[in-house]
């Protein structure tokens, strides 16, 4: 019976890091997809600075793989579909600049820039 609890806080403690690891990953993706729905906002709405440095902060924190890729770019195209059959208009230019600003430190916290 010991050694089944002692087996068991082993496995438990081995897959802790683990654990942190994938609820990490998942804030990272969650801070990309929310970068492409801004992304998308933004070029539905023709704040073409908006949607410049929102792909900037892209290329400078997102890993350079298939899963970060796609997580922007299905937001992307999401947020700009559902933006342009939104009957209520566009955030201003000055609320989306916001928006991302609150997204960079997202990102420097989830995904900080390899220096």
């Amino acid at each position: 019976m010991k050694h089944r609890f002692l087996l068991g806080a082993c496995l438990i403690a081995l897959s802790a890091p683990v654990l942190a690891q994938d609820a990490a990953a998942e804030a990272a993706l969650n801070a990309i997809r929310d970068l492409g729905t801004l992304n998308g906002q933004a070029l539905a709405c023709a704040e073409t600075d908006v949607a410049s440095r929102a792909k900037k902060l892209m290329l400078a924190h997102a890993p350079k793989t298939q899963a970060y890729g796609d997580a922007y770019q299905n937001a992307t195209q999401q947020a700009y579909m559902n933006q342009t059959q939104a009957k209520d208009g566009c955030a201003d230019a000055k609320s989306l600049s916001a928006t991302l600003d609150a997204l960079a430190q997202r990102l420097n916290a989830t995904l900080p820039v390899a220096r």
